[in-house]
């Protein structure tokens, strides 16, 4: 029982008579604790939810329910059943006495009370139930004590994780079969022995020590320590020491309780690795890199020293991942982190931000000519062929190059300015490098400024589009015109295309300039076919990031088309050849929708890049266009004339037209025509125009009077 065996026992009288009731509460309340009822219907009721009596005193005869009835559901009950009943009654019948005996009563008094006797037999019993209470409690208690030893043995047995128990004098005295299974050592290898036959070495003098101090101080140890099994092999384990201390309070056991977090701990490892470094090249990675560069930055503050960091970006890289796929790509990657790496040796840190984009931490470096040398040595050696399997690629590296603190002397600053000579790079030609200098800092500015003010621009009224005539060769008539945008800002005025739509691709700006070009177009096509012919055809410039999957709704395009009653003639799509070298399946599915919805598609600035015949076997182009670059030095016998010649007479051969960009000259004009190109534009006839100023171009009058 979970109450106290010194509290006073209670009684419970259950008695009609109210008489019987106040007698025997007078004589037993100085002793017991009494609680009465009048009824035995009130007995039962007080039986379900007070606290249950030690003894109760049952009258026989009762209205309700007879003294026997309620005994009888008393002893039905399991919570009551052992509660100890004695009748109270006035008739003395031995046939009474001998049922109410049957049905579990313990004793059987009758009217008038001996109060004397009636107390005398009360304490008997009570003591009785004491007895047996204290024996059943006993006998739970042990009984208990011999299933938690029970337990105890099926946990040592059963557990998973090793458990061996060492006395006081720190030898082994048992272990169990996981210990076993963990270390390879059996009962026979270890019992007796004291357990630094486990020790790894991996722990010196002082963690030992510690772990004793805090054994002695507080009995328990808890922490992760590396061992060693039987087989030579280290291993990880998660180890908790509890102490067992004898009734003298001296330690009479030391249980040691471990499991094996090997596993876990390379896990965390590997996590730890791949949080810290570039899992495709094992160089730094973004994060390490910028505690590399604080440490660097922070020992050049202490010591005076000066930090150079380069920051490198491949060349064309993209080009062998569309050419020879990701897969080759990476392993190009590698091949570059190995190459940067045997360039800076030991002097530096050579970490990947990620793509294609390195970086080199050089700490106290003895002047510039040093860190020049390093990068003309990176570029050189990235320049050299990669062999990726049975291919050959080529790329080059454009390098920027900033130090500390002479730029900047936080690492944000750092990275950004060798961001920005490293773009500085690229526009000068790439394969080559370039120090940061304020002015590219004030031109980033600049760009930013652009940027904001690009997103506000066509609502603001400030982009407009002007067109420039396409006129065909063997009629000097006006056949199309290309569209062209301007922006003129209110600070920045006149603000150059190829200023701002390489700041549009980059922001995103490109899909909803876009689309607002080709909502004006459209709308202009409808216009002018119905004035000036049905066949006027306007082309739009459509960049590559237009194409992505992400990019621009080309349906919606389509869609608006079949609105204004527009047919797809009147339009053409003016795409470069980097659109056509990515493998991205969408693309040509898109080229294909416009050519399907009759759209024509020209390809702009044909024999600047890599003017692949694969390109034009591949896609259904309609249009080349001959860059600028070859009208500028062409003469009869010029290379340029004879490779302008070339794409005429190949375009023809394949069904293509020729549109010849930039003329200037009626030299240019008169050789062009020699060749059989198709149509030209450029200053010659006009320069790009607003609308108004474009339709007075396309009067009947005008058509041929300015090319004649």
């Amino acid at each position: 029982m979970s109450e106290s065996d010194d509290r006073r026992a209670r009684i419970l009288i259950v008695d009609d008579a109210l008489a019987n009731v106040g007698i025997l509460m007078s004589a037993l309340e100085p002793e017991f604790d009494v609680q009465f009822a009048t009824s035995g219907s009130e007995a039962l009721f007080l039986l379900e939810d007070a606290a249950q009596p030690d003894l109760i005193l049952l009258d026989v005869l009762m209205p309700d329910m007879d003294g026997f009835e309620v005994c009888r559901r008393i002893k039905a009950e399991e919570r009551t059943r052992r509660i100890p009943v004695i009748f109270l009654t006035a008739k003395d019948s031995e046939h009474d006495e001998t049922f109410g005996l049957s049905l579990g009563a313990v004793d059987y008094i009758t009217k008038p009370f001996p109060m004397a006797i009636v107390k005398a037999r009360l304490r008997n019993h009570i003591k009785l139930v004491m007895q047996e209470r204290r024996l059943q409690q006993e006998i739970a208690e042990h009984k208990a004590a011999r299933e938690q030893l029970q337990v105890a043995g099926l946990v040592f047995n059963a557990s998973s994780e090793g458990m061996l128990l060492v006395n006081a004098a720190n030898r082994i005295v048992a272990v169990n079969p996981a210990f076993v299974a963990l270390t390879g050592y059996g009962p026979e290898d270890v019992v007796g022995k004291d357990p630094k036959l486990l020790h790894s070495g991996r722990h010196d003098a002082v963690f030992y020590q510690t772990m004793w101090q805090a054994l002695h101080t507080t009995g328990t140890w808890q922490g992760e320590i590396w061992n060693k099994r039987k087989n030579g092999e280290e291993y990880a384990e998660q180890l908790t020491i509890n102490t067992i201390y004898d009734d003298s309070g001296e330690v009479h056991l030391r249980v040691a309780l471990f499991a094996d977090i090997t596993e876990k701990k390379e896990s965390e490892a590997l996590i730890e690795f791949q949080a810290r470094y570039d899992t495709l090249t094992q160089l730094p990675n973004r994060q390490l890199f910028a505690e590399r560069l604080e440490q660097a930055s922070e020992q050049a503050r202490c010591d005076g020293s000066r930090v150079a960091l380069l920051y490198i970006d491949l060349d064309h890289f993209k080009e062998v991942n569309d050419t020879l796929g990701h897969h080759q790509g990476d392993a190009l990657l590698v091949q570059v982190a190995h190459r940067i790496r045997r360039c800076v040796g030991e002097s530096g840190t050579v970490a990947r931000l990620g793509g294609d984009e390195f970086t080199v931490i050089v700490p106290s470096f003895a002047g510039m000519a040093e860190i020049e040398h390093l990068a003309r040595s990176i570029i050189d050696g990235l320049g050299e062929p990669f062999q990726l399997a049975e291919h050959f690629a080529h790329v080059s590296a454009s390098v920027g190059i900033t130090v500390y603190p002479d730029d900047a002397t936080g690492t944000d600053g750092l990275l950004r300015n060798a961001d920005q000579a490293m773009y500085a790079a690229k526009r000068a030609g790439r394969n080559g490098y370039q120090a940061f200098n304020p002015d590219m800092q004030r031109a980033m500015s600049t760009r930013v400024r652009l940027s904001h003010a690009l997103r506000e621009a066509v609502q603001a009224g400030q982009i407009r589009l002007h067109y420039q005539p396409i006129v065909e060769l063997a009629s000097g008539r006006i056949r199309k015109a290309e569209a062209l945008l301007r922006w003129n800002h209110p600070e920045f005025g006149e603000v150059s295309p190829a200023t701002f739509i390489p700041i549009a691709e980059d922001s995103g700006c490109i899909h909803g300039l876009g689309d607002w070009v080709f909502e004006q177009v459209a709308r202009q096509a409808v216009y002018w076919r119905s004035r000036f012919g049905a066949d006027f055809q306007v082309s739009i410039n459509v960049s590559p990031l237009q194409f992505q999957s992400s990019g621009t709704d080309f349906g919606r395009w389509l869609g608006r088309m079949r609105e204004l009653g527009l047919d797809g003639s009147a339009l053409a799509i003016e795409i470069t050849e980097t659109l056509l070298m990515d493998t991205d399946a969408a693309i040509a599915e898109k080229l294909e929708a416009f050519r399907s919805a009759g759209i024509q598609i020209a390809l702009d600035d044909f024999g600047t890049g890599y003017s692949s015949l694969a390109y034009l076997k591949d896609f259904k182009i309609d249009y080349l266009k001959i860059d600028r670059a070859f009208l500028h030095d062409m003469t009869p016998k010029s290379k340029s004339f004879l490779l302008s010649e070339a794409i005429v007479t190949m375009a023809h051969r394949l069904g293509l037209k020729v549109i010849a960009e930039g003329v200037e000259t009626r030299e240019q004009q008169t050789l062009l025509a020699r060749i059989g190109c198709d149509y030209f534009q450029g200053r010659l006839f006009s320069m790009p125009l607003p609308e108004n100023g474009f339709e007075g171009l396309l009067a009947p009058a005008s058509f041929e009077a300015e090319c004649s």
